[in-house]
């Protein structure tokens, strides 16, 4: 099926999602912060980026970035527990910035794969 770079500093979340998407037919790397990830990408770059917003170093936002100045049409899901019920969270933000989907952490198994898939039918990457 696809190939996904899950970039995440929480080895667990890493590891799920790995083996999430693996029973779903996917291959998976990973990298374990946004400078490692950014450094996969660019040796070989994925089909879909599953990146972690808030991580020491260089966060996801930072990744997502550099990530589109190489290839602005690059599908991103951005991942976060960080929501706010008062106001804009981090990951409007991400999805503002240029994640193509944002999915909230804890996430259901059956809706990541879900959300995976979506992104990966859809034929062009939605830019902000």
């Amino acid at each position: 099926m696809a190939r996904v770079l899950v970039i995440d500093d929480d080895a667990v979340t890493r590891t799920v999602i790995q083996a999430v998407l693996e029973t779903a037919g996917h291959t998976v790397g990973e990298a374990a912060d946004g400078r490692a990830g950014f450094a996969a990408y660019s040796l070989n770059p994925p089909d879909l980026v599953i990146t972690d917003i808030l991580m020491p170093g260089m966060d996801g936002i930072e990744t997502i970035r550099q990530l589109r100045a190489i290839n602005p049409a690059v599908k991103i899901i951005a991942l976060s527990g960080d929501v706010r019920l008062d106001g804009p969270s981090i990951l409007n933000a991400a999805h503002l910035l240029g994640a193509t989907e944002i999915l909230e952490k804890p996430f259901r198994n059956d809706a990541l794969v879900k959300l995976v898939d979506d992104v990966l039918t859809r034929s062009a990457c939605r830019l902000s």
